[in-house]
């Protein structure tokens, strides 16, 4: 086999069993992409003259060394506001199976048939009830505020996530809050958190509230770990370091989000952390649009009530407060040993 000219920290799979074992030590083996060793073997096979007698660097054309050799900035790189290292992306960031998502890779193209629908309207538009369909039957998780559901937006598979109806007709506060969220969310993109595709009114019926669509994640952390007896090592990791990824971007943008902040989870749980069921490689999504509607919605009831209580009892609240300020008053004129104390006191 002929040795392929390469430079000495770009080495094809193929070219190394022509390198001495001391070279190999000294070099850094990457894997290039199938049309750059096309081309590198087109050049070993049609030009075996300029192989022979390779060019002095300095007169190759940077292009074309460029074009065959492609240099670590020029590849895709994970996402900016990342704080793990590139090295911990290399398996991380892959073109998402998703038909509509946009990808955090550069040098993956989706076509315009399968963008992102429109983005979301601040004053949440109402949503054409033709182009999409909420399954209610198909429940993914049920919690005390809100509920997922699997849904499809035009002809994408996808999941659903609205409030009660009873938490939007007692408290008004909470549909803003949840719109906070979405308009929050909306903009990140990142292979370890579930992606924002569209929001609206969902205009049903007997009531009008805010919905959201996102990616169709089937299975959170918690269900996997009560159906798995052993998790395995590597497999643990993998989840460590995809929930490192989405957190990575949290940390990132807490400055730009301080104002809004108080739309997202301050704790992570297993709940929280989805993956799809039926792909073979996992990657863990964070979601973190999180409400603690049933704690807001307790702290505001109780003080409600103390509040009723107050006006309630404020009348009759004067007449004890002079009364108990009259028995300190005759306390601080009584001797401590006096049996007017202990008759107080009984």
């Amino acid at each position: 086999m002929p040795r392929l000219f390469c430079p000495p920290t770009f080495m094809t799979e193929t070219s190394i069993g022509a390198v001495e074992s001391d070279e190999i030590e000294s070099c850094t083996v990457i894997k290039l992409s199938e049309q750059c060793v096309r081309k590198l073997l087109n050049l070993s096979t049609n030009k075996p003259s300029e192989m022979d007698n390779p060019q002095d660097p300095q007169d190759v054309n940077v292009d074309q060394e460029d074009d065959i050799f492609p240099s670590m900035e020029r590849r895709s790189t994970p996402h900016p506001t990342c704080r793990v290292s590139s090295a911990s992306h290399k398996q991380q960031v892959q073109p998402s199976d998703h038909p509509i998502l946009r990808s955090v890779s550069s040098s993956v193209s989706v076509s315009s048939t399968s963008s992102r629908p429109s983005e979301m309207d601040e004053s949440f538009p109402p949503i054409d009830p033709s182009s999409m369909q909420v399954h209610h039957d198909k429940v993914l998780m049920n919690g005390d505020s809100a509920v997922v559901c699997k849904a499809q937006f035009l002809t994408l598979p996808c999941a659903a996530k609205y409030i009660h109806p009873k938490v939007v007709e007692s408290s008004l506060w909470q549909v803003e809050h949840f719109k906070k969220g979405c308009k929050i969310i909306k903009d990140w993109l990142h292979p370890n958190i579930v992606s924002f595709l569209s929001s609206g009114t969902y205009s049903d019926p007997k009531l009008k509230q805010p919905i959201l669509f996102m990616e169709l994640m089937d299975q959170s952390l918690k269900r996997f770990l009560d159906e798995m007896k052993v998790v395995r090592l590597h497999l643990q990791l993998d989840i460590c370091n995809d929930v490192a990824h989405g957190l990575g971007l949290l940390f990132e943008r807490v400055q730009e989000i301080s104002e809004e902040n108080d739309a997202l989870k301050r704790e992570l749980k297993c709940a929280n952390d989805m993956h799809q069921k039926e792909k073979k490689d996992w990657n863990d999504r964070i979601n973190f649009l999180d409400k603690k509607l049933k704690a807001a919605i307790e702290q505001q009831e109780e003080t409600e009530k103390e509040k009723n209580e107050a006006k309630s009892t404020s009348k009759t609240m004067y007449a004890k407060l002079k009364q108990m300020q009259k028995q300190n008053d005759d306390y601080r004129d009584t001797p401590e040993k006096s049996d007017k104390f202990a008759k107080n006191a009984v």
